[in-house]
């Protein structure tokens, strides 16, 4: 069961509505989103009203502005010419024949039916124009994937020809629910 991870949309975790109150950016929001949502939480964004009952516009602006965020970046993934799923379900790959694509994170989610059981693993991707065609670039690894994982590759934009997901050790037999690649900009 992902952990629930509160926090607040005013700075210096100002949890009610006050008078000239600050809010967080929306890049510092966005961070939050990755290293919550990112690391297998639910986010819990505090909903603050004013004493009239509303919830004061600067507010609802910024609570849109990050929904705006996510659904530009998450809401659409790239779409491979073909899944390939190989070795007991271990390695997922994604080819993208017909043409290259520019992408900059992934996003993998674990079947967790019979708990999480995903405890390493590592995402590749071949770069296109690369002078040999089954090398591999390692653009992200972890310990454990769960509800949700987002990687934001650390090597910034990659123009490739396929993506793999290799589940590197895990207690039991790994289902992946999910992995779809993005490009956010």
């Amino acid at each position: 069961c992902p952990a629930e991870c509160d926090t607040t949309l005013q700075e210096h975790d100002r949890w009610f509505w006050g008078v000239n109150a600050t809010l967080r950016s929306l890049e510092e929001l966005i961070q939050v989103y990755h290293e919550t949502v990112g690391r297998n939480c639910l986010l819990m964004l505090d909903l603050t009203p004013d004493r009239t009952g509303l919830i004061p516009p600067a507010y609802a602006r910024r609570y849109k502005q990050l929904g705006d965020f996510i659904r530009s970046c998450y809401g659409t993934s790239v779409e491979p010419t073909k899944r390939l799923t190989l070795d007991h379900s271990n390695i997922y790959i994604q080819l993208f024949d017909s043409s290259p694509v520019t992408i900059d994170r992934s996003v993998i989610q674990e079947d967790q039916t019979n708990g999480q059981v995903i405890r390493a693993y590592t995402v590749d991707v071949q770069i296109v124009n690369t002078t040999d065609t089954n090398q591999w670039f390692t653009v992200a690894q972890g310990t454990s994937i769960g509800n949700k994982k987002i990687d934001v590759w650390q090597r910034g934009l990659q123009l490739i020809n396929a993506v793999r997901l290799t589940i590197t050790k895990s207690v039991d037999r790994p289902v992946i629910k999910s992995f779809t690649v993005h490009l956010c900009s």
